[in-house]
C-alpha cells in the first residue's frame, strides 16, 4: 500500500494471477486517500498508465453496441466486451516478442494459454476481469471522459474513433464511410459473434485479426493526432485539477523532478503547492496532513508486524510499545487526528474519518496505544467484504500478540515518511510520456 518512488519513463502492469486470500488496507486508510484523489484528478486511477486504452475501449463499443444489451457467452457469464477484450490480449500477446512486450493486463494468462495451445475463456484470463482487465481498469477514465456513458459508446469515443481510423488508413471502420476499415470491423465482429457463441477466443494461428490489434491498438503507439485529441481531452473537465497538474507534469522543473533518482509523490505534491492556485495549494495541504496522519499509524503497525516476526512468539503489548514508531505514534497520533479532522470538517468524509479512527486516535500511553491498535485492525478487517477478512494479528491466552504465519513481515520496514497512499502523478507523467508531452 505504501507509495512507491517514481520513475520514468512506464508503469509496469497489474496482471493478478487470481491466487491468494489475503488482504490489503490492514488499518482502513486507503477509502480516504481515495476519495481525495478522485477530487483531485477525476477519473485516474493509479493502475492507469496508457491513456490509449482510451481508443481501444472506443472500438471495443464500436464492435459490441451491435449486439443486444443482455448478449452473454455461452459461457453464461462473459459479455460482448469480454470477448472482445480477449481478442485484444490474445492479439497483442501472439504479435509481440513477448508478454511483457504486449504490454497490456492479462498478457500473462494469455501467453500462457497461448504456449498450451489453448483459446482464452473465462477460466483461463483474469478472475476478476471487470476491475483487473484493461476495460475494468480504464472504464472510470472513459466514462469521466465520455468515450462512453451507460455502456453505450458517447461524443468523446465518437470523436477518438474518427481520428484513430483516419491516421491508421481504416476509413469505413465507423460511420458510413466505406474502405478497409469497413472490412477489419465485419472480420472482428464476426469474431466476437463467434467468441460469444463457443465462450472463448476462435481465431486461428493465421487469422489476420491478430495482427490487427498489434498494429492498430498497441497501447503506447497513439498517433500523433489522436495523442493530442487525448491530451487536450485530459485538460477538459470542470472538475478537480487535471489541467493544472498536468501543467506542472509537462514543465520543465516537473520533468527535472521527475527525473531526481527518488524523487516521491510527497516531494512533488510539496513543489506542486508552492506555484499551485489557492484551490489546489487548499486541497494538497488537506492531502498532507491526512497522509501524516496515515503515515503515523502505518508504521507503529508495520514495526509491531516485524518485531514479532522476528521473536517468532507472542509478545507483549508492553514490550511493542517501546519500539520507536510505536511511541511516536501514541506521542503524535491524537493532535494528528484532530489536525485533519478540522480539515474534513462536517462533511460525509469528516464523519467517515471519525467513525474510522476516533478510537485508535485518543491520548494514551503505549502499551495502551498498541492494544487499541490490535483493536483497530481488527474491526477494519471484520468490517471488509463480503464476509470480512482475517485479522493479520491474533492474541494469545497470555495476552501477547502474534503475526499469522502469511503475514508475517521479515523486512524491516523503512520509516520513511512518505506518502502512505498513491495520488496519480505517476499515471499522469506516464500519460504525458505515452502522448509524447515530454
Amino acid at each position: 500500500m505504501d507509495s512507491v518512488t517514481l520513475g520514468l519513463p512506464l508503469l509496469s502492469i497489474y496482471d493478478p494471477d487470481g491466487t491468494g486470500g489475503t488482504s490489503i488496507d490492514p488499518l482502513g486508510l486507503t477509502p480516504l486517500g481515495e476519495q481525495l484523489s478522485v477530487e483531485l484528478i477525476p477519473g485516474v486511477r493509479e493502475r492507469q498508465s496508457h491513456p490509449r486504452y482510451l481508443t481501444a475501449i472506443a472500438v471495443s463499443h464500436a464492435i459490441c453496441d451491435e449486439f443486444p444489451a443482455d448478449t452473454v457467452a455461452a459461457d453464461g457469464v462473459s459479455e460482448p466486451w469480454q470477448v472482445f477484450e480477449w481478442y485484444l490480449v490474445e492479439g497483442l500477446v501472439r504479435s509481440a516478442a513477448s508478454a511483457p512486450e504486449a504490454n497490456v493486463p492479462g498478457s500473462q494468462k494469455a501467453e500462457k494459454a497461448f504456449r498450451q495451445g489453448l483459446p482464452l475463456s473465462a477460466s483461463r484470463y483474469l478472475k476478476t476481469p471487470t476491475i483487473f482487465g484493461f476495460h475494468g481498469v480504464y472504464r472510470l477514465l472513459a466514462r469521466t471522459l465520455s468515450v462512453e456513458q451507460a455502456d453505450r459508446l458517447a461524443d468523446f469515443g465518437f470523436e477518438l474513433l474518427d481520428v484513430w481510423q483516419k491516421e491508421r488508413g481504416l476509413n469505413g471502420f465507423y460511420g458510413s464511410g466505406v474502405g478497409y476499415g469497413r472490412n477489419i470491423r465485419s472480420i472482428l465482429t464476426e469474431a466476437v459473434r463467434k467468441g460469444l457463441n463457443l465462450g472463448e477466443t476462435t481465431g486461428s494461428d493465421g487469422w489476420s485479426g491478430w495482427r490487427f490489434f498489434f498494429d492498430h491498438l498497441d497501447p503506447t503507439k497513439a498517433g500523433p493526432k489522436e495523442s493530442q485529441l487525448i491530451w487536450r481531452k485530459l485538460e477538459s473537465g470542470t472538475k478537480g485539477f487535471r489541467k493544472e497538474v498536468l501543467g506542472f507534469v509537462v514543465s520543465k522543473n516537473g520533468q527535472n523532478l521527475f527525473r531526481t533518482e527518488g524523487v516521491t509523490e510527497k516531494k512533488l505534491y510539496s513543489a506542486l503547492k508552492r506555484i499551485a492556485s489557492t484551490e489546489l495549494r487548499t486541497r494538497i495541504e488537506t492531502i498532507q496532513r491526512y497522509e501524516n496522519f496515515c503515515r503515523l499509524l502505518l508504521d507503529a503497525f508495520e514495526a509491531c508486524r516485524h518485531d514479532i516476526t522476528q521473536t517468532r512468539r507472542g509478545v507483549q503489548p508492553s514490550r511493542l510499545g517501546t519500539i520507536s514508531a510505536v511511541a511516536k505514534a501514541a506521542e503524535l497520533l491524537p493532535e494528528a487526528f484532530i489536525t485533519a479532522e478540522a480539515d474534513f470538517g462536517q462533511s460525509t468524509r469528516g464523519a467517515q474519518f471519525r467513525r474510522t479512527f476516533l478510537e485508535v486516535s485518543q491520548k494514551r500511553t503505549a502499551t495502551d496505544f498498541v492494544m487499541a491498535l490490535f483493536e483497530h485492525h481488527k474491526r477494519v478487517q471484520k468490517a471488509k467484504p463480503p464476509e470480512g477478512k482475517t485479522s493479520w494479528l491474533e492474541q494469545h491466552f497470555d495476552g501477547s500478540l502474534l503475526v499469522r504465519p502469511e503475514f508475517r513481515l521479515d523486512k524491516a520496514p523503512r520509516a520513511s515518511g512518505e506518502f502512505v497512499n498513491p495520488y496519480r502523478l505517476k499515471s499522469l507523467n506516464s500519460f504525458a510520456v505515452d502522448l509524447k508531452q515530454v
